[in-house]
């Protein structure tokens, strides 16, 4: 190692794209995640190969268990006690999405948190959830929502499903192959897989630069563009069928002070809490987009 080669560039300076492999990586930032109180940071890297962006640092569980703890599902933009709430409108649009393109049957939710699409999706389809937090998932079943404590895909739910929805969740599996892998297994011939990703290739990014609101390691590792996701999703035997940007609903204080995150100004985000009204607003920056992926409805002899 050299004398201007910190640790931290060491230890990365090898690792392969998490999605295609390829060994031809290189920095762009390094970040303080913006979930911890205390300084942690994480490398971005991008792939040359197929553009993935990619955070390296701390994913072990107790890291984990500082991000979502108790506060993670109780901010104003994943707390749904009102039917006004963004949470419950997002959640109850996307059901509904899913029926009007004729989806049916039964329904996973990975990463289910508190149960609201959960509850939503239960209009059209037979649905249950699995959820990563025990207190968000404990709060799922006080409310009488089925969402089973664990860690996709290590403990799955019994199969087969008709849909498996990821809604902003797949960015934040260390691996995302073992994920997609375990959710294509869980479909029956001609199932699909739904989910949200932030798109690094997006004009948003570009513009934001390292202040990009969605840098928000280790919540989200992966940040994809259109290759490295269908390259994800064929990997695995599954059939892009549609890929674009949606608008959601999001809390207007949530939202001021995710932006404020982002500018590293922690201290005046928090002083904020309570201050900014919660009003739902409509959001699309085009940097999120929400996939449509289909298994092959003919089993491999």
């Amino acid at each position: 190692m050299s004398a201007n080669t910190t640790p931290v560039e060491f230890l990365i300076s090898c690792v392969p794209c998490p999605i295609c492999a390829k060994t031809r990586t290189t920095l762009r930032y390094q970040l303080a995640s913006s979930h911890i109180a205390h300084r942690v940071v994480y490398t971005i890297r991008r792939c040359q190969s197929c553009g993935h962006h990619f955070a390296c640092g701390p994913t072990d569980d107790a890291t984990m268990a500082l991000v979502y703890g108790q506060e993670f599902h109780k901010t104003s933009q994943q707390e749904g006690a009102a039917t006004t709430s963004p949470v419950m409108i997002n959640a109850h649009r996307r059901a509904a999405q899913l029926a009007a393109i004729g989806l049916h049957g039964r329904l996973l939710d990975v990463g289910a948190g508190r149960g609201y699409f959960v509850e939503a999706a239960n209009v059209h389809f037979q649905a249950i959830g699995i959820e990563y937090s025990p207190t968000a998932a404990a709060a799922a079943r006080a409310a009488g929502r089925t969402v089973q404590t664990g860690s996709f895909p290590e403990q799955t739910p019994l199969g087969p499903f008709e849909v498996i929805t990821l809604w902003d969740v797949l960015a934040g599996f260390t691996d995302p192959h073992a994920a997609i892998q375990s959710a294509q297994a869980c479909l029956v011939p001609g199932g699909h897989v739904v989910l949200t990703v932030p798109l690094v290739s997006a004009s948003t990014s570009r513009w934001f630069g390292r202040h990009w609101p969605l840098w928000i390691p280790p919540v989200n590792l992966h940040y994809f563009t259109p290759g490295s996701l269908t390259y994800l999703l064929q990997a695995h035997g599954l059939e892009v069928i549609t890929a674009r940007t949606e608008s959601k609903q999001v809390a207007l204080d949530f939202l001021v002070r995710k932006a404020l995150r982002a500018a590293g100004l922690r201290r005046l985000a928090s002083h904020l809490k309570g201050i900014i009204p919660s009003w739902s607003v409509e959001l699309n920056l085009g940097d999120i987009v929400t996939v449509y992926a289909r298994k092959s409805p003919v089993l491999a002899p």
